[in-house]
């Protein structure tokens, strides 16, 4: 699959097609293709044409979150230890 961020080139990935709720980038293909991500200005950077692009979805800018697939690293242990770190009504 080749996926256009708006940063004049295409970029050919192997995704995996999940029923998802939003769409996620994993940091294996933002560290192959040299982005930066800059949190504070909701930009992805490309350090190689030095292009940035903005978030393109404003409907998820409040949803904090962090997802693991391996559940066998230490934060998956710390987070399963204080769960109230991602739902403070815990």
């Amino acid at each position: 699959m080749t996926l256009n961020l708006g940063l004049r080139l295409d970029f050919p990935w192997s995704f995996v097609i999940a029923d998802v709720s939003r769409p996620i980038i994993g940091v294996d293909f933002i560290v192959h293709y040299d982005f930066l991500v800059d949190l504070q200005n909701r930009k992805l950077l490309d350090r190689n044409t030095r292009m940035s692009v903005n978030e393109r979805h404003p409907q998820y800018e409040n949803i904090a979150s962090i997802k693991l697939i391996n559940n066998s690293s230490r934060y998956h242990d710390i987070l399963q230890k204080f769960p109230e770190i991602l739902d403070p009504s815990v």
